[in-house]
Formats: structure tokens, sequence, C-alpha cells
């Protein structure tokens, strides 16, 4: 399949923004957030950032989390030097710390985050959001072309220089013909989950915190809905790292062997 790059859509993130940044000291929470096309309504009970912005073809109203980097690349050397003593012994490794990771939520105009504690608690309960991530991980939309992710797309970089994006439906999946005229259908979400609040053991020690990618099949039919819980897919959506041939005049896009996703079992 000859790899074809994404059509240009340039989509610009929606005003007035917001930023935050949040610093739990007690599990290590570090995040910073950016709310585009939101403001802050006082007069709500509780308080709310509500997405003000008017949404059209070209701008986005969403939130972006970043988090710190999540991979170290280190650089490998001969052993021993061939041309010179060493200095150390060992070598000093060279390392290179990833770029940090992005987690990016779709809103609409009128959505609203309630802030009834007006701590950070309230500001990742995000298992509900919608996920942002590039074409070539969005399902039925039959692109597989490599694109660098924007900076309102999830994008993590791990390992060092590739970058993953969960899998989401772009459409709800019908399971066959059969399964068309008896009215079942059956379709998959992907989110991430995580606790709002610091997790203290039994033996008083404070667990880091972190968020997991999950997924869920849901599948209705005459019978009643029923929701079970599946490994969620990603995709590797871009490598910054690749060197092209000698000679060649190719883009990363026409050289990389990209490892593409498989959907959900339907």
């Amino acid at each position: 399949m000859e790899l074809q790059p994404d059509a240009i859509n340039v989509v610009e993130p929606a005003s007035p923004v917001l930023r935050f940044s949040a610093d739990r000291d007690t599990d290590l929470l570090l995040a910073d957030f950016s709310f585009y096309g939101f403001t802050v309504d006082k007069t709500s009970t509780p308080t709310s950032l509500v997405a003000t912005a008017t949404q059209t073809s070209d701008n986005w109203i969403g939130v972006v989390v970043q988090l710190p980097p999540q991979a170290i690349g280190e650089a490998d050397y001969d052993w021993p030097q061939k041309l010179s003593p060493l200095s150390f012994d060992p070598t000093p490794v060279l390392s290179q710390v990833s770029g940090p990771s992005r987690l990016a939520f779709t809103f609409t105009t009128g959505d609203s985050i309630p802030l009834p504690t007006m701590t950070v608690a309230d500001l990742i309960d995000w298992s509900k959001w919608q996920l942002n991530v590039p074409s070539a991980a969005v399902t039925g939309t039959g692109i597989v072309s490599p694109t660098e992710p924007s900076a309102i797309q999830t994008a993590i970089e791990c390992p060092l220089a590739l970058f993953l994006a969960p899998v989401v439906a772009g459409q709800t999946t019908v399971r066959g013909s059969f399964a068309m005229q008896i009215g079942v259908h059956s379709f998959f979400a992907t989110r991430f989950e995580n606790r709002t609040e610091p997790f203290v053991s039994s033996g008083n020690v404070t667990e880091c915190w972190a968020t997991s990618l999950s997924g869920y099949r849901t599948t209705i039919s005459p019978q009643g809905t029923v929701t079970s819980a599946i490994v969620p897919s990603v995709a590797a959506v871009w490598a910054s790292d690749y060197d092209s041939p000698p000679g060649s005049s190719a883009t990363p896009q026409q050289n990389i062997l990209y490892t593409f996703y498989q959907a959900p079992p339907q």
C-alpha cells in the first residue's frame, strides 16, 4: 500500500485560553493544563470551566494536558575504544530525555468541567473525556500514513523518538450482515483512567500518581447491553529519528515502516 499524506486541514485551538499548572508533592503529580475556548463560570454551583467559544470547522475546543517525559534513550559506544585510551572506567553513557507526553481531549460549545473541590483532583477526572488523536489512530478513516502529531493531539513519546497514540473509534461498528438484521451493534471506547486523590497503602506509603489506558467494548442487542474490558490498542504515528539512506531524497513518511495498530476484534 502506498502511503499518502493526510489532507491539509489546518485546525487552530480556540480562544480564550486558560492555563493551570498542577504540582502535588504528596504523590509526585506534575501536569500543565491548557483549556482552549474555556472561561470560568463563577455563578454556577459549583464553579465550572465552561466551553464558551463557538465551534467551527477550523477551530478546536479542548483540553491539552502535558506530562513529564516518559523515556530516556542511551547512545551505544565501542568497547574498548580503538583510537584513544579510556578516560573513565567505564565510559560515561551519552543519554537523552524524551520530550513531554501530551493528552488531548475534545470538547464542544457548552460543555463544562465542574470544580467542586477547587483542587487538582477536579482536573484529572478525565475518564469520560473524548481523546483527540492523529488521524492514523482513528479507525474508519483509512489513513495509515505517518503524520507528526500536532500540539493539540495526543502523543506519547515512548520509547525515545517514537510517538504513540491510543486507537479510538471513528465510527460505530456493526458485527456483520446477520448482526445488522437482528439489531446487534458493537463498538469500543478508549480512555485514560486514574485515581484523583493520592493513594496511601496500609503501610502508610503513598503511591506515585499515574494514569493508565483502558479499553471497553459495548454490545447492544435485543437482549440488553453488555460492556466488557478489552486490551486497548495503540498506533505508532510518527518517528523523529529516522535518517534517509545516503543519496536518498525520500521523506521519513516514504521510508519508515510504521507499526500500524490492530483494531479491537469485532
